[in-house]
């Protein structure tokens, strides 16, 4: 890899890491903040689509639709 070849992909990582909320490489506390937070935000989306995620018997992820209330909402 030349200089100006690994200058580019430099600012093109440091661009990543930006758009996704961080000013530089994150450590193992704030990646797992991140990811405790796009899972919250992954189950929030499914259930305003009335949707379940879960994991399957062989660790898949899958989705379905979201079991029906006690009968009184639906």
């Amino acid at each position: 890899m030349n200089a100006a070849s690994f200058y580019q992909q430099l600012a093109a990582e440091s661009q990543m890491l930006e758009e996704h909320g961080f000013e530089c490489w994150p450590d193992n506390v704030e990646l797992a903040r991140k990811v405790c937070d796009l899972e919250d935000g992954l189950h929030a989306l499914a259930r305003s689509l009335e949707r379940e995620i879960v994991k399957d018997y062989r660790g898949r992820w899958i989705v379905f639709p979201a079991a029906k209330g006690n009968g009184r909402n639906g």
